[in-house]
């Protein structure tokens, strides 16, 4: 599919803001004297900022000069965050981004990594193996085991099973790729044919969730059951992703829809090996430690009207710019003391209001990639169930090597949200490490070579360590992404 969805999906947002807006707002213009610099603060070094730092350095403009603040005091990247056990080349996960389709939207980012030298002719971006090539990825729903392949198969046979993980819920009657596709085809169909005309009949849905279209809306309706099986069993394993305006759904889908498979890659060493790169090749360090409380137009002597913006660090220190970008997610910027800025009360209610899903990566370090071990080897790919632990993803990186590190928890939204409190620093609660240990026993049906019961003592014989983090209790970001809430709770 060569339409890009969110070009066009973000094109539509500016025009219908610009639609509402009368006329421009009045500005006194502010008269600079010839040849003075103007100053430019930048809140937040993670990727966002540093891009905007490596666009105005790229310009060798003497009269642009900028400051990197960010309130991190550890690290810079935000949430390109990669954590490394040792110093041992493949010893380390991907808290963050850890994957980046080739898709038209993406195309920026890969643009960035080529300026960086991040190609594959480095040897810095590598495939990502997003399903393992033998199809020995699992799934474990219902208590019920089968790998991609197995369920493949029993969707193809004669006659085709459709309920594979024995949940009794009648209305599956087709593969649950096919049930989604058919709820969505004649808006992609239509969005495809005529942008326009297309966005203009599916914001008629503006005011529905994606559950509320497919329970009475479709003219494919579904029951509760069935859209609850396909939230967990199809694609994203992400419990509540229907309670997203429908728009945001139908974008989402449209994304990864072409006609040859998507190539994924990953960053070789860790992703914040896009973000060292890139500080590497500014002339201004991030200052970090610089956490900014308070944003207000600043007056000088002798004009009436602001002349730059002043900040406030950490509630104390002062710094003052001709001009401020923010980086910041909603969320971290809606704690920041705005009220001196005359922003409009549908701007403060965007601040307040847009939806910032919840994000939970666990990862052990093992002795032993015992999962290359298996009768059915997991080289790659990632396993989903409906256990706690929700996705298991396996590294693309270190293939039959010594170095043992797997991502045992992945999960999003209310998932994260619920097993988010068993996240505590960088470390998981005994009780919730002995529940994923046992879940992930269970899932690769691992076994006493000598009984051929299960074993749920080897895998706490391998571990050596782990780390976790959840993204929505971390202060630096407080949430992942966001998706868009039907417009009958937010209207703009």
């Amino acid at each position: 599919m060569k339409l890009n969805p969110r070009k066009h999906h973000a094109l539509s947002l500016l025009n219908h803001h610009h639609e509402t807006l009368n006329s421009i707002p009045p500005v006194q213009p502010h008269i600079r004297p010839a040849n003075s610099v103007v100053n430019i603060g930048i809140i937040g070094a993670g990727l966002s900022g540093l891009y905007v730092a490596l666009m105005l350095e790229y310009l060798q403009d003497p009269k642009f000069d900028y400051e990197l603040l960010e309130a991190n005091p550890d690290r810079i990247g935000g949430r390109m965050y990669t954590h490394r056990f040792s110093s041992s080349k493949h010893d380390y996960y991907d808290v963050g981004a850890m994957r980046f389709p080739l898709i038209p939207w993406m195309q920026p980012a890969f643009d960035l990594m080529t300026y960086l030298g991040i190609t594959l002719e480095s040897g810095l971006l590598a495939p990502f193996i997003a399903s393992d090539q033998l199809d020995n990825n699992i799934l474990l729903f219902n208590n019920q085991i089968l790998s991609r392949k197995e369920l493949n198969e029993s969707q193809q046979a004669t006659p085709p099973e459709y309920d594979p993980f024995r949940t009794g819920i009648v209305e599956l009657k087709d593969s649950p790729g096919k049930i989604i596709d058919d709820q969505f085809l004649e808006f992609k169909k239509q969005l495809v044919e005529d942008w326009d005309k297309g966005w203009s009949n599916l914001m008629k849905y503006d005011s529905w969730t994606a559950r509320q279209y497919m329970l009475f809306g479709s003219p494919l309706p579904l029951t509760l059951n069935l859209i609850s099986y396909l939230e967990m069993v199809y694609g994203s394993n992400f419990t509540g992703i229907y309670d997203h305006a429908l728009p945001e759904i139908v974008l989402d889908v449209m994304n990864f829809e072409h006609e040859a498979p998507i190539e994924w890659f990953r960053i070789e060493g860790g992703a914040d090996i896009l973000v060292l790169r890139a500080a590497s090749m500014l002339s201004h360090k991030a200052k970090c430690g610089k956490r900014v409380t308070s944003i207000s137009p600043a007056k000088c002597t002798g004009h009436e009207f602001p002349t730059g913006i002043e900040l406030t660090i950490n509630g104390v220190e002062k710094f003052k710019y001709s001009h401020v970008i923010s980086t910041l997610p909603f969320t971290c910027l809606s704690l920041v003391d705005t009220s001196n800025c005359n922003l409009s009360w549908s701007i403060d209610t965007a601040f307040r209001s847009l939806k910032y899903i919840e994000s939970v990566k666990i990862a052990i370090k093992f002795t032993e990639r015992w999962w290359e071990k298996l009768p059915k080897k997991q080289l790659g790919g990632e396993s989903t169930t409906d256990k706690p632990m929700h996705t298991v993803v396996y590294p693309s990186y270190g293939i039959g090597g010594s170095s043992a590190v797997l991502i045992v928890g992945y999960a999003w939204g209310q998932s994260a949200a619920r097993i988010g409190p068993m996240v505590h620093g960088d470390k998981v609660q005994q009780c919730f490490l002995n529940t994923i240990l046992r879940d992930l026993t269970e899932m690769h049906d691992i076994r006493d070579s000598m009984t051929g019961n299960i074993d749920y003592s080897i895998l706490p014989g391998l571990m050596v360590d782990h780390h976790a983090w959840d993204w929505g209790n971390s202060e630096f970001s407080i949430g992942t992404v966001t998706f868009l809430v039907y417009k009958r709770c937010y209207p703009d």
